[in-house]
């Protein structure tokens, strides 16, 4: 009888323990797929995010003031495939040159805007 009674104290001993421990795994992995899921949200979060540039000028000189909104610093600042400029603000003038061409900014994460910067050195307005 005595051996009986250990047995079963045993089994249900042992019962709990793989019990408790189940539930332990089980929270782990609910916390695990939480946590997931907040890193997806997060990525696609910065995926949505874009980068938006404006730009006035041209002045007597081929300098055009650019500005970029949105986006993470540093900015690089291109004509054509050129690296004009690196910067931390969002805005900057820029020696462009009276020849004109494209304008396009990216920002740390490689989002990018550009547009067409006409030729002269005449005031051609903001865009």
């Amino acid at each position: 009888m005595k051996t009986s009674s250990k047995l079963i104290a045993l089994l249900f001993v042992m019962s709990l323990v793989t019990y408790v421990s189940a539930q332990n795994l089980d929270n782990s992995s609910s916390s695990v797929t939480k946590e997931a899921s907040l890193k997806s949200d997060t990525v696609e979060a910065v995926e949505a995010t874009g980068i938006s540039l404006s730009w006035c000028g041209t002045g007597p000189y081929g300098q055009v003031d650019g500005s970029v909104y949105g986006g993470t610093a540093p900015y690089r600042w291109y004509q054509g495939g050129t690296l004009l400029m690196t910067t931390y603000s969002s805005s900057v003038t820029l020696n462009f040159g009276c020849n004109g061409g494209v304008l396009t900014v990216k920002d740390a994460n490689n989002n990018e805007d550009a547009d067409i910067v006409p030729q002269g050195c005449v005031d051609h307005g903001c865009n």
